[in-house]
C-alpha cells in the first residue's frame, strides 16, 4: 500500500481545534490522513483485521488519574502514546477538539440514549451524557489508527487496554495499571465484537474522524 512507507510520521505533533487557522504543513498531513482512510486499499486491510481505531482522552493528569505520575496533561497524553507506540505499528496520531455533537455521531445511538435518560447522580441536574460529553470536549483528544499485519489488530489492542471498567480489566492491562473509573477509562479502542461487527466498528469509527478532518480543512 503506497502509504504505510510514509504513515509513521503523519500527523505527529498535530493539535487542531475546531476553527483555529492551520498551517500549510499540517494541512498536508491533515489531507493525508483523510487521503490514507478513503484510500480503497486501507478498506481493504481494515476487512482483512489489520487495522484498528484508537483514541486517547482528554486531561491525563493527575486529578482524574491518581495513578499516573505526570506533571500536566500533555505529559499524560505522551505517557500512553509512548505505551502504545512500544506495542504497536501506529499508523498516524492526530489531536482534534471534537464537539459535543460529534460525539453523539460517534457512539452507538442506543449508548447515547441510555445515558441521556439517567441523571449524572443522584441528585445531579444534568444527565450522565451531558457529563461525560463535557468530559470529552474539555480538551484536545488524540486519535489515531494502529496498523497489525496478522489480521489481529482489533483483539490485540483491545487486550493491551483491558475491559471497559478498569476494576474489572485483567492485571497488567492499561486500565487496570493506570485508571479507576469506568467513566474515566484513559483510552478508547474498537470493540471487538462478534463476527464482523468489530471490522464494521473500525470502518465507521476511521470514516467519523475522516469527516472531522474534512470538516477542519474545509
Amino acid at each position: 500500500m503506497k502509504h504505510l512507507a510514509e504513515f509513521p510520521s503523519l500527523g505527529r505533533g498535530i493539535i487542531v481545534k475546531n476553527n483555529y487557522s492551520i498551517p500549510v504543513e499540517e494541512k498536508g498531513k491533515l489531507s493525508a490522513v483523510v487521503g490514507l482512510i478513503e484510500d480503497p486499499c486501507f478498506d481493504i486491510l481494515t476487512r482483512n483485521g489489520k487495522t484498528t481505531f484508537f483514541a486517547i482522552k482528554p486531561n491525563i493528569s493527575n486529578e482524574q488519574y491518581p495513578k499516573i505520575n505526570c506533571v500536566k496533561d500533555v505529559d499524560g497524553e505522551a505517557l500512553l502514546f509512548k505505551k502504545i507506540e512500544e506495542r504497536f505499528d501506529v499508523l498516524f496520531k492526530i489531536s482534534l477538539c471534537p464537539t459535543a455533537i460529534d460525539f453523539e455521531n460517534f457512539y452507538p445511538r442506543d449508548f447515547v440514549n441510555k445515558l441521556k435518560s439517567i441523571p449524572e447522580s443522584k441528585d445531579s441536574s444534568i444527565t450522565a451524557w451531558e457529563y461525560y460529553s463535557k468530559y470529552l470536549t474539555s480538551g484536545p483528544m488524540t486519535f489515531g489508527v494502529i496498523y497489525d499485519r496478522y489480521g489481529h489488530a482489533i483483539n490485540k489492542y483491545r487486550d493491551f487496554i483491558g475491559a471497559t471498567d478498569p476494576k474489572v480489566a485483567l492485571p497488567g492491562t492499561l486500565r487496570n495499571t493506570l485508571a479507576d473509573l469506568k467513566a474515566f477509562n484513559l483510552v478508547h479502542g474498537s470493540s471487538p465484537d462478534d463476527g464482523n461487527k468489530g471490522i464494521e466498528n473500525v470502518r465507521k469509527e476511521t470514516k467519523w474522524l475522516s469527516g472531522i478532518v474534512s470538516r477542519i480543512l474545509q
